[in-house]
């Protein structure tokens, strides 16, 4: 019995010593991190990594977890001189895939297949778009979009954003940013629904500046 109390005890100490390191981020260090996403983001012309993907759901005792691979590339990486050329691609490893290139979105079926789903592409397109913040830091500080509140810790940057637009606040009450100290690189992303449910998505494996085959990226 003393051993299970001593166990539960020190977790307990842990998680509230580790909560403890997590500090709002001051005047000076809000500025720092935006401009180091910033300039690792000018920096980054392609990536590709794995991701994991949990759905913790209210309703459900179960955590539903799905993986994939994440593919980026800006206009740095290809012919193009366009300002706004900028493509991903979602690819789950026995689900859809999405792919945003420019303005453009295409959901695929597992069969690789075209579908159009106009509610899904909107829940999925601020999801893609939520990840182009964590990738170049895009609309990271955009007011007319979200409130941002910075953090700090050790090793990680977390910015909190709060959607002000109605059409993002009608599906995410918040979305968390988690930031390497490091390297400056998205390493994880938190979107809690308006729901309740959360979907965290890790980042591993990055690879930057690599050459990725424009078809990834094709529109059909």
């Amino acid at each position: 019995m003393k051993k299970i109390l001593f166990t539960i005890c020190f977790s307990l100490c842990f998680f509230w010593a580790t909560a403890q390191d997590r500090t709002p981020a001051t005047a000076e260090q809000q500025a720092m991190i935006k401009a180091k996403i910033a300039e690792s983001a000018q920096k980054t012309n392609s990536m590709t990594c794995d991701f994991v993907q949990t759905k913790k759901s209210l309703l459900l005792s179960e955590e539903a977890v799905s993986k994939g691979k994440m593919f980026y590339r800006t206009a740095n990486n290809t012919a193009t001189s366009a300002v706004n050329n900028i493509a991903l691609r979602w690819e789950y490893a026995d689900g859809y895939t999405f792919i945003v290139n420019n303005d453009n979105m295409q959901v695929l079926t597992p069969e690789g297949k075209p579908q159009n789903s106009v509610k899904m592409n909107r829940f999925f397109k601020e999801i893609i778009n939520t990840m182009l913040i964590a990738v170049n830091g895009k609309d990271m500080t955009d007011q007319n979009k979200y409130t941002a509140t910075f953090y700090v810790d050790k090793n990680h940057w977390y910015i909190n954003l709060i959607p002000v637009q109605r059409e993002i606040k009608n599906m995410f009450s918040s979305i968390e940013l988690v930031f390497s100290a490091y390297d400056h690189t998205g390493e994880r992303v938190e979107i809690t629904e308006k729901s309740g449910d959360k979907t965290i998505i890790t980042l591993t494996n990055k690879k930057l500046n690599v050459k990725i085959e424009e078809a990834k990226f094709s529109i059909k």
